[in-house]
């Protein structure tokens, strides 16, 4: 008798594989051997019972019947033979089935230990990506506002170089009107100098009066 579990897993093993054709090519030449045993026997019993039908001993009948029952305690013990040789296998293709699951365990636990590293390497890249674009966008700020204090300091200047304009302008108008005001005295007084009459020089002696 064999158990109806071989065939259960999958095995990819080139050389199982091969053993197991080796396996199912002696079964099938055990078959055929059977087959031929049966034939024998078939015949053998034609035989005996032609014999019986000729001889009719019960004697004979009885060393025929023993025969046929020790060449069926034999086909028994082949076929527990093969049975028990069939267990062996299908331990043995448990045995790798086993195997082949706990490096497919091993396997998975790798792929994922290698998931979560390269998640963990991505994240880090997108953090030093998104610091890098802080860090810009930071440099970027700082440089607008070093611009727009520079465009109200360069107005401070432009308004202080104005007003010192005006003042220089306004100190420039008062000093021409100070200058027109000390030319336009001089010129009075000079003018009224000369229309002064001359006043007689002490050391000069009078003329006589006739």
């Amino acid at each position: 008798m064999t158990t109806g579990r071989q065939g259960q897993g999958v095995h990819t093993d080139s050389e199982f594989e091969r053993r197991e054709k080796a396996l199912a090519e002696r079964e099938a030449v055990l078959t055929q051997r059977e087959a031929a045993v049966q034939h024998r026997e078939d015949a053998l019993a034609r035989h005996d019972q032609a014999a019986d039908a000729r001889e009719q001993t019960a004697d004979q009948r009885e060393q025929a019947a023993d025969a046929r029952e020790q060449t069926a305690d034999q086909r028994e013990q082949a076929a527990d033979a093969r049975e028990q040789t069939a267990d062996q296998r299908e331990q043995a293709a448990d045995a790798r089935e086993q195997t082949a699951d706990q490096r497919e365990d091993l396997a998975d636990r790798r792929e994922a230990e290698l998931d979560t590293q390269e998640a963990r390497l991505d994240n880090r890249a997108r953090s030093l990506s998104l610091e890098a674009v802080a860090v810009e966008q930071r440099t970027l700020e700082r440089i607008q506002r070093s611009r727009e204090l520079l465009a109200a300091s360069s107005e401070r200047l432009d308004r202080s170089e104005a007003a010192l304009r005006r003042v220089q302008a306004r100190t420039h108008r008062d000093q021409q009107e100070i200058d027109r005001a000390v030319a336009t005295g001089e010129r009075t007084r000079a003018h009224q100098v000369s229309q002064a009459p001359a006043s007689p020089d002490p050391d000069t002696p009078e003329p006589p009066h006739g």
